[in-house]
């Protein structure tokens, strides 16, 4: 047997023990929930795939909420937990707002996406919302958005169009979203 050099022979028991937690990717965890659908046992998969069996029974009770992720596009190297942050309605209208923007080749940027946030929690009574450069980090990266520069006719969108749309949108989005009435007193010029 191999003894590595400045090691004695009485090896700690509990280092044995102790191994290393592996965290699965995004894509990984699809395979395996795929595998668990086949009917192969959950021991099976975690020794193929060198994590314990609680976490592949964990992928089985998380289904849902995987499969939502491969789905909206969550990148395949996403090894982190999503955690509820308190704000879903917020995030939720600020990311189909997003989605609707691109949709109509309009450039997205940092501020923007800050400030339809605010006007979302406004308008939900969410008063202690504040859309810090933090939260916009971590929407960019829970939601997969990243902004380029839109060329040629893609591109070549009016500001005052922008305004319009923002003003529009941001009623039909919410009213849609919660079931709401609202009255805008914002007139267009």
């Amino acid at each position: 047997m191999y003894k590595h050099p400045g090691t004695s022979d009485h090896t700690n028991m509990a280092d044995k023990a102790r191994k290393k937690r592996i965290v699965l990717t995004l894509e990984e965890k699809i395979q395996a929930i795929k595998k668990l659908d086949a009917g192969t046992p959950a021991y099976k998969i975690a020794e193929e795939m060198g994590v314990g069996k609680t976490q592949i029974q964990t992928l089985r009770k998380r289904k849902a909420d995987i499969l939502s992720d491969f789905e909206n596009n969550m990148p395949n190297s996403s090894k982190r937990r999503r955690y509820l942050t308190g704000n879903e309605e917020v995030n939720d209208l600020t990311l189909a707002w997003c989605r609707d923007v691109t949709g109509r080749n309009i450039n997205l940027t940092g501020p923007m996406i800050q400030t339809k946030a605010i006007e979302f929690a406004q308008q939900l009574g969410k008063t202690e919302f504040k859309a810090s450069n933090g939260w916009l980090d971590s929407f960019k990266l829970r939601n997969s958005i990243s902004y380029g520069t839109m060329s040629g006719e893609r591109g070549d969108v009016n500001v005052k169009t922008v305004d319009i749309y923002n003003t529009l949108c941001s009623l039909e989005i919410l009213t849609r979203f919660k079931g709401l009435h609202i009255v805008s007193t914002t007139i267009l010029n």
